[in-house]
């Protein structure tokens, strides 16, 4: 899971509509739902401009369970988790929906 500090990163994901394109700015995280839900990544990332981002390993994930208030820490990243994955999921099925229409009409 990552943090980006500054840039711009491009997510792509290879999608059965087509490829959907995501502009990740800074002050935004990336790859917190495949970290969160220990499951497969769906996007590829780039970067657009050069970057800083901070990386949240498994190990950090620990460590942080380890401090005072690290259940609070972690409830906190989870919260921005499941928001992040709600605004894309949106994004995704706008775009889903978008080229059904699409097709529809042609």
């Amino acid at each position: 899971m990552y943090l980006l500090e500054s840039g711009i990163l491009r997510a792509s994901y290879d999608l059965e509509q087509g490829i959907l394109i995501e502009t990740i700015v800074a002050g935004t995280v990336c790859g917190e739902l495949p970290f969160l839900s220990e499951t497969k990544r769906s996007a590829r990332v780039q970067a657009e401009r050069d970057c800083v981002a901070w990386k949240l390993d498994k190990e950090g994930w620990r460590k942080i369970g380890e401090l005072e208030d690290g259940d609070a820490i972690r409830a906190e990243l989870l919260r921005l988790g499941l928001k992040l994955t709600t605004e894309r999921l949106e994004t995704i099925t706008s775009f889903y929906l978008l080229t059904v229409e699409l097709t529809i009409d042609i």
